[in-house]
Formats: structure tokens, C-alpha cells, sequence
């Protein structure tokens, strides 16, 4: 179904989670009264973008640089003359980099909802924009860059998301990790330039940062609730001391907050006990709080005042630990300081007080410091990320080598201490751990998959749904081949050949099959299937192996395609007139709402 709008926003694929937004591209889109539409890459129809005449896409983490190019692709090809704006954090370092490299018209930085406004108008009404600040355009001269007022920044609405109506429902969905829950900022830009941390980037928006005033901030505390979200998040950064005491006052005063679940503040500034325990029971379903512990902040807090936070977070975890709706969660960048972090605050199984790896906030992105990566390291770096949930999802093997990495938001540990494989597992156990030290992003560059068709397949129901080990569910006609009974794949077949559009990434290939076949065994590769072996074989099929089981005298020739959209894989047979033959699912366990989930990636 398509719905034609002026302005359409457009969300790249390719992240952790492909359902979360950006709460600065709804703030932005929400400055703007004109007829507007949202949409996920992966739903946006082909008449949506050739009728616009506006597009709007966030280039925000770095990791959905993979979708932002096959979408810019798609779209230029059906609408080569709309203009075409790029927003978000990642956006505002590289505007220049941009411009130079891809078929766009402008970039707007920093404190954009008020020169997004501007812009979106002026395109409009047909106009060449000229002067707007924070706006770079392809043969514009440098924009000022300026900052918002506090009062301006008080308005903006991070929240109204009735024009992206798949957002507007898919938000409120639990996930394992990342969920897609909306944002508050309660600050733009930070004192510290943390590295790992998203919020320390105040250099993208100019000096100084902004802190939302207690009234704004309760007011749209008032409005989460009414609206019944899900998965909110507020973020506070590190304000001072006063300034955290006083919207902290504010929160507390204007609770109880009638949330269904868990609400969470980033917070590193500590909080009082007394204001805690009154914060706490503003929100009856929860309240998790996350900071970056003192010892890490950057740069370096003067020892005394570290020493007076460090003795504030102790308190506040004791307050948490006797309490039943507070959670505290302090989250280090050093792997070597989990343990001992731990036993200081007093970690058990079943605490309120938490002590998390923050390795994945380091993945490989611009930085706002002077030696950043380039743009060139990041985007080869992000480019294989689908390998992360392709191989957790079609290779059991692969899924156990992959198990220490969790969902990369709840490492138990630092999944580098983990013991190497023998050949030949070994050569995909250093791929991902090589990526790992290098860019905190478990992938496999240069992972495929080979077809294999069998006979000798013990007999399984089509349309089954069954589980494997690693807890990867298999729905429709794949299914799980335990390793006693994984037949013999001497008979290698094609290599699945990869290719991108906006909805995600594709693997295809033709494939012979006979009377006789009766399933497909999927075997991943790294690289060329020459560079296999038997031996490499037998090792990865040693816990089992996903096949997608053939209906009865399918023979000649047919497409194999696997389909990877939102944290699942599709696997599709199909015959030579393009027909569907046999299709299943394996999925992860990622979404709460699996079905609704699959039927959004199949569109």
C-alpha cells in the first residue's frame, strides 16, 4: 500500500535494530507542518519515493551507512531530480564527505529542526535556499553554524509519530536488545567527550550544550504516559549538579507516572538518596538508571570530585539494591575492570545493580576528537554487519562461536577471552574476532553460503516450527538437522551470490535440482567455495546444520534466495517460471512480536 506525502522521511536499513529512529529525525519532521509521511526502507514503495517532493533520510549511526547507500540507489533511480536531505549525528561530521561522494542536495547539522523547517518550506515552494544556518548544499557557501536557544530547544517534540504509523506501532514492541522505545533529550550535546558515548558528540552541534528546562521535561514525561509508550528513554547526559537536582525534584513531584514498563534515564551525574528514593517512586513499573562510572569520564574528573561521585554512586547502588522498582546499571568500556567493578558494588545474579560491558558503544564510527576513523575505515567496517545475524540465524556452528557477543548490548563478559577453536573453525573464529578488537562489531567479512541439495534426509514435517540448540527458531519449511543425522554434502552446490537494495541484503543463486533432492543444506564459506574443504565441512555441520526441506519432485532448475530484513533470514525456493516452491524462517528470538515482524520484512 502506498500513501503519497510532500515531505517523506525515510529510515535506512542495516542496524542493530532497523526499527529504531532517531529522536532528532521525529523532532525535525515534527517542525515541519506539511503533508508528511514516514517510512522504514524496507516498506517504502517505489510510487512513495517517485511521488515526493521532498525526501528526507538519517544517516545517524554509523552502521546504517550499508542501507543508506542502497537506498539513495533505489531512490534516484525512480526520482532522479526530488531533493534530497540527510540529517543526524554521523550526517553532521561528514556533510562535506557527503555531498562530495553521493547524488544529495543538502545536509543539515547540529540544532537542525528549525533550519530543517526552513529548508523543507523553501523546497516547497520551489525556492533555491540560501543562508540557512546549519544547512550544507551542494554549491551553497559554508553555513553558520549555530546553536538553538533554550527556549527553542524546549518545544521540540521528540514524541508525535502519527505520520510514520509503522514506527508509531512498532516502537512499543519489546526486544532482547535495542528496543525501539522514543527518546527524550533532555540534553543535546555533553560537558565530556566520552569517546564511546553518542552524547559526548557536542562538537556536532557547536559549543556549549543544551539542557531542556524541568517544565519541558515533565511535560513531556506527562504526555509519554497519556500516550501509553513504550520503552521510553530519557537522556540527561551529564548536567551539573543543581540542574540535576532540580528536574530530578520536578520528576518526582509530578509522579506517579502511569507507565506499563520500565523507564530509563542516561544519567551520569549521581543523584541524592533522598531524591532518589522520591524518583523511584515516580515510576511504579520501573525506573532503570545508566551512567558511565566517574573513573572513565572524559576528560579526567580532579580527584576530589571523583572521589565524592564515586562515594555517591556506592550510595545509590545501596538505595537500589533494597528497593524492588529501581535498577542501576553503570556501563565500562574496560573489559579488564567488569570483574572487579562487580565485587565493588556488590553484583549478585538476582541485584538491582548492574555492571554492563559498553564494548559495542566503541564500534567503529566518527569520533569527536582529533583522530577519528576516516570515512572510508567506517564505512568498510560496517558494511558486513548483516554476517552477524545471517550467521547466528543459518549456522549452528557459527551461532556457538557467536554466543559470547549475546545481542552486544548485555555482554556478560569480554567475549576476547574466549578460547579459540581447532582448524578448521578456527579460521571463522579469528574473522570474528579480528573484527571484534577492530571495530566491536562481530561479523564475518566475506561470509556466503553454499546450496546444498540431499536425498537422504530424515523425514520431517513441512511447515514445521522447530529450534535449534543455539535457540534460533525455524519456521515454515526449514528445519533443524541434528548432527547424527546431517547427510553427506560432498555434492557442493552454487554459492549464493550477495546484492543490496533497500530493504536489506540478498543471497541468490540458480539451482539444479533432481527428483530425488529432498532438502537444501545451507554451508556457510568465507570467500570462494574452492577454498572449503571436507574437513571444514564435517567441523561446521558438527552441531547440526538449518536446511530448507524440498516438496516432492521438485527437479530442474530453481532459484535459491535468502532474504536478511530485521535480525531474520528468508529462505525462498523458487522454479524457473519464478514461482515459490518452498519458503521458511529462521529467526532469533530478537522481537517479541515475531509474526507482525516477519510480515513488515516480507514487505
Amino acid at each position: 500500500m502506498s500513501n503519497s506525502a510532500r515531505l517523506l522521511y525515510v529510515h535506512p536499513a542495516g542496524h542493530l535494530n532497523d526499527l529504531v529512529v532517531p529522536a532528532g529525525a521525529l523532532s525535525c519532521m515534527n517542525a515541519v507542518s506539511v503533508d508528511k509521511l514516514g517510512r522504514y526502507a524496507f516498506e517504502v514503495s517505489e510510487d512513495e519515493l517517485r511521488d515526493a517532493a521532498v525526501i528526507a533520510i538519517d544517516l545517524h549511526w554509523a552502521l546504517g551507512l550499508s542501507g543508506f547507500e542502497p537506498l539513495l540507489a533505489d531512490l534516484r533511480r525512480v526520482n532522479p531530480s526530488v531533493p534530497v536531505i540527510v540529517g543526524g549525528i554521523s550526517a553532521s561530521h561528514w556533510a562535506r564527505e557527503l555531498l562530495a561522494r553521493y547524488a544529495i542536495d543538502y545536509v543539515v547539522c547540529g540544532d537542525s529542526e528549525t533550519s530543517f523547517a526552513a529548508l523543507v518550506l523553501a523546497l516547497l515552494e520551489g525556492k533555491r535556499p540560501h543562508g540557512l544556518a546549519n544547512v550544507f548544499g551542494r554549491g551553497l557557501p559554508e553555513p553558520v553554524r549555530t546553536r538553538m536557544s533554550a527556549a527553542e530547544f524546549d518545544v521540540t517534540d521528540p514524541l508525535t509519530a502519527d505520520w510514520f504509523p509503522t514506527f508509531a506501532r512498532c516502537s512499543d514492541w519489546d526486544a532482547a536488545a535495542f528496543p525501539a522505545g522514543r527518546t527524550i533529550p533532555v540534553a543535546r550535546g555533553c560537558p565530556l567527550r566520552c569517546p564511546e558515548c553518542y552524547g559526548s558528540f557536542a562538537a556536532t552541534f557547536g559549543p556549549g550544550y543544551l539542557l531542556r528546562s524541568a517544565a519541558a521535561t515533565v511535560a513531556l514525561l506527562e504526555r509519554a504516559a497519556r500516550m501509553g509508550v513504550r520503552n521510553l528513554r530519557l537522556f540527561f547526559g551529564k548536567p551539573p549538579s543543581p540542574r540535576t537536582a532540580e528536574l530530578m525534584q520536578a520528576i518526582a513531584r509530578a509522579g506517579p507516572f502511569s507507565f506499563t514498563n520500565e523507564v530509563g534515564f542516561y544519567l551520569c551525574t549521581p543523584v541524592a538518596a533522598a531524591e532518589l528514593a522520591a524518583l523511584a517512586a515516580a515510576f511504579p513499573a520501573g525506573l532503570a538508571l545508566s551512567a558511565v562510572p566517574p573513573e572513565q569520564h572524559v576528560p579526567a574528573l580532579a580527584p576530589r570530585q571523583r572521589e565524592l561521585e564515586d562515594c555517591d554512586w556506592h550510595t545509590m547502588a545501596r538505595v537500589a539494591a533494597k528497593g524492588h522498582t529501581l535498577t542501576l546499571d553503570l556501563w565500562t568500556t574496560r573489559p579488564e575492570r567488569l570483574a572487579e567493578l562487580r565485587r565493588d558494588y556488590g553484583v549478585t545474579e538476582s541485584s538491582r545493580v548492574k555492571v554492563s560491558s559498553a564494548a559495542v558503544w566503541s564500534v567503529t564510527r566518527p569520533l569527536d576528537a582529533i583522530t577519528t576513523p576516516s570515512f572510508d575505515d567506517v564505512r568498510v567496517a560496517m558494511l558486513p554487519a548483516w554476517t552477524f545475524y545471517a550467521a547466528r540465524a543459518l549456522s549452528p556452528a557459527l551461532s556457538t562461536l557467536l554466543a559470547p557477543f549475546c545481542f552486544l548490548d548485555e555482554l556478560a563478559g569480554a567475549p576476547e577471552e574466549a578460547a579459540c577453536p581447532r582448524p578448521p573453525l578456527s579460521e571463522f573464529f579469528e574473522l570474528i574476532y579480528d573484527s571484534w578488537r577492530r571495530h566491536r562489531l562481530p561479523v564475518l567479512p566475506g561470509l556466503g553460503f553454499v546450496a546444498c541439495a540431499v536425498d537422504d534426509v530424515v523425514e520431517a514435517p513441512v511447515a514445521s516450527t522447530t529450534a535449534t540448540p543455539q535457540g534460533t527458531r525455524l519456521h515454515g519449511a526449514l528445519t533443524y538437522l541434528a548432527p547424527g543425522v546431517v547427510p553427506d554434502v560432498s555434492r557442493r552446490g552454487p554459492l549464493l551470490v550477495e546484492s543490496r537494495d533497500r530493504k536489506g541484503v540478498t543471497l541468490q543463486a540458480g539451482i539444479e535440482l533432481d527428483s530425488s533432492a529432498r532438502a537444501i543444506v545451507l554451508l556457510p564459506t568465507i570467500g570462494r567455495p574452492g577454498r572449503s574443504s571436507p574437513q571444514a565441512d564435517r567441523a561446521l555441520l558438527a552441531q547440526g546444520a538449518v536446511a530448507l526441506l524440498v516438496p516432492p519432485s521438485s527437479s530442474g532448475a530453481h532459484t535459491l534466495e535468502l532474504a536478511v530484513r530485521m535480525q531474520e533470514v528468508s529462505v525462498a525456493l523458487l522454479d524457473s517460471k519464478g514461482a515459490l516452491v518452498a519458503r521458511g524462517r529462521a529467526e532469533l528470538g530478537y522481537f517479541r512480536h515475531p509474526r507482525l515482524t516477519t510480515a513488515l520484512a516480507d514487505g
